[in-house]
């Protein structure tokens, strides 16, 4: 057993497997955060983690030319009005693979706010591969507060690739999400994003994606269902500096009395800058529900198939 894995109870252990299931990370690097402190870390060949002097983050750098290596960065919040701030700044070094499995767990039963503001920075070196791997969730009583904040800074050298697969399912009052990229020459980003939102929930997204270098690109997509009165709003800018191709999608279901809105912007700054934007908001096909409830389903249950379904679950 790690030696700080005794220190989390009940609570804060089932937390952590719902950010990643069977934890096991023996031999690996990692850094763990809870309540506003850090738990735990160690660094990996390759991998070296050392903690900032202000105890809000760490720094992480990859040797160049490592492969397969793995890095997690889980944070937890598990007592009513604790709050975190955190910057983890990651420095990838040229040629090298990694994968970084990030989340954060927020857990609250009173009316006491509990708030994460997480900023990650990523210098990912020429010709660099990482796959990127973020879950949030809020879990709890229904008065609970719970707020998240992240905040994604990119910068990718010539021939880098950042495959980010992030996610929010649930149970945040209020999320404030930002990305900022810069995608240097022959550089990837690509970004799949899925949201979820009930209640009173809202969620707002600005992200900047910055298309500097020639023959740069980035597709972000991002699927988002929007429940009870909950409401989303999500802007994607695409800046096309050179020659390059970005393409941003975004795909809403709307129930009950949500409110969706979806504000794709594209600025061509270059002659050979080809961008594409798309939009699409609507119900659950009524059809789909009928379907589904033929085979045995509830309306409930079709609809929660139906749902995960869209979301990829």
């Amino acid at each position: 057993m790690l030696k700080w894995h005794s220190e989390l109870d009940e609570l804060e252990q089932a937390m952590l497997e719902m950010l990643y299931g069977t934890m096991d990370i023996f031999g690996e690097a990692y850094s763990i955060r809870l309540n506003g402190k850090g738990l735990g870390l160690a660094s990996a060949d390759g991998i070296k983690i050392v903690a900032k002097s202000n105890n809000e983050g760490i720094n992480v750098r990859v040797e160049p030319g490592l492969k397969h290596g793995m890095i997690h960065v889980p944070t937890l919040l598990s007592k009513s009005g604790a709050k975190d701030k955190v910057c983890n700044d990651f420095h990838i070094g040229a040629g090298s693979q990694v994968v970084i499995m990030a989340g954060c767990g927020i857990h609250s039963d009173t009316t006491h706010l509990t708030q994460h503001d997480g900023v990650h920075r990523f210098f990912v070196g020429a010709g660099a591969k990482v796959r990127y791997v973020e879950k949030h969730f809020g879990m709890g009583e229904e008065e609970g507060r719970r707020t998240l904040n992240p905040t994604t800074i990119v910068r990718l050298e010539a021939g880098g690739l950042l495959e980010m697969e992030m996610m929010q399912i649930g149970g945040i009052d209020v999320a404030r999400r930002t990305m900022k990229c810069e995608v240097g020459d022959g550089a990837r980003l690509l970004v799949s994003e899925r949201v979820m939102t009930g209640g009173h929930d809202k969620v707002v997204a600005n992200y900047a994606v910055n298309l500097v270098g020639g023959s740069s690109g980035a597709t972000l997509s991002s699927r988002v269902v929007a429940k009870d009165k909950s409401r989303q709003k999500l802007h994607v800018e695409l800046i096309g500096e050179s020659t390059c191709f970005g393409h941003s999608q975004c795909d809403a279901m709307i129930m009950d009395d949500a409110i969706v809105e979806a504000i794709p912007e594209v600025k061509a700054r270059h002659a050979d800058a080809k961008l594409v934007h798309e939009a699409a908001i609507g119900r659950i096909a009524e059809d789909q529900i009928i379907k589904l409830m033929t085979l045995g389903l509830s309306e409930k249950e079709a609809e929660r198939t139906i749902v995960d379904g869209f979301l990829g679950q």
